[in-house]
C-alpha cells in the first residue's frame, strides 16, 4: 500500500525519524496507525456503555462518589489491557 502524505505529515515524520525516535517512515507511520486504532476502540466502547447506560432505564440509588470509584475502576482495568496489548504487538514487531 502506497499512501501519500501531505507535505506536512511528510515533515513530521522525518523529523520523528531523524530524532531517532523511529528506525524509519513504515515504523512512525505504523505506530500512528495504532494509536489510531486505540482511540478507536476507546470510542466504540465509550458510544456502547452509553448506549447500554441510556437503556438501562432509571438510576439506581447510591452516591456519585461510589459510582465515580467504580467508573475510575473499570478505566483502570480497561487502560491496563490497552496498555498490555500495545506492549505485545511492539515486542512482536
Amino acid at each position: 500500500m502506497n499512501v501519500p502524505l501531505t507535505p506536512e505529515l511528510e515533515t513530521f515524520v522525518e523529523t520523528a525519524v531523524k530524532s531517532g525516535r523511529y528506525a524509519s517512515a513504515s515504523e512512525a507511520v505504523r505506530e500512528g496507525l495504532r494509536l489510531l486504532e486505540e482511540r478507536e476502540a476507546r470510542f466504540l466502547r465509550l458510544k456502547r456503555d452509553i448506549e447500554i447506560g441510556l437503556a438501562s432505564g432509571d438510576a439506581e440509588s447510591g452516591s456519585f462518589s461510589d459510582l465515580a470509584k467504580q467508573l475510575r475502576a473499570d478505566w483502570d482495568l480497561e487502560q491496563g489491557a490497552l496498555t498490555s496489548r500495545a506492549a505485545t504487538r511492539t515486542a512482536a514487531e
